[in-house]
Formats: structure tokens, sequence, C-alpha cells
């Protein structure tokens, strides 16, 4: 790789940059955001199952919507793709 002296300062800052990013505090924020859109998904999404399905046991949309948007989960629909 070769590295022209004017971008090695900018590339070493870039470096700086990530670390700083990539820190616990932040990775930790990332998470909780993460979590809260996941959260907030679920509960848009669980109206719409009880209207769908205005039979079904009471609160039980709630499970069915968090099961719904569970990532990861290995079902198919689902991806990592929403982080």
């Amino acid at each position: 790789m070769v590295i022209y002296t004017v971008d090695l300062e900018k590339m070493k800052a870039e470096i700086g940059n990530r670390e700083k990013r990539n820190t616990p505090e932040v990775q930790e924020k990332r998470r909780i955001a993460t979590e809260n859109k996941y959260r907030k998904e679920q509960q848009q999404f669980a109206p719409a199952i009880r209207k769908r399905f205005p039979f079904a046991p009471k609160d039980e949309e709630f499970d069915i919507a968090k099961r719904a948007c569970e990532v990861g989960s290995g079902r198919v629909g689902v991806s990592f793709i929403h982080e």
C-alpha cells in the first residue's frame, strides 16, 4: 500500500476518529438506540396484529410482535440488515 505524505495525517486522524466512535460508551448508546427502535417497531406492529386477529388471547399481540420483529432468530424475512 502506498500512502502519500499529504494523506498520512488525514489517515491518522481518521483512525483516531474511528477509535473514538467505538468506545464502550458509544457502543452502549448505539445498543440502547437500537433496542428502542425495535421496541417502537413492535409497539406499532402489535395493533395491526390485534386488528387482523381480533379474537386472539388478550395481550398476545405483543408477544407475537416481539417474536415477529426479533432479529437474528433464524426466521425468514428478518435479517441483520435492520441494523
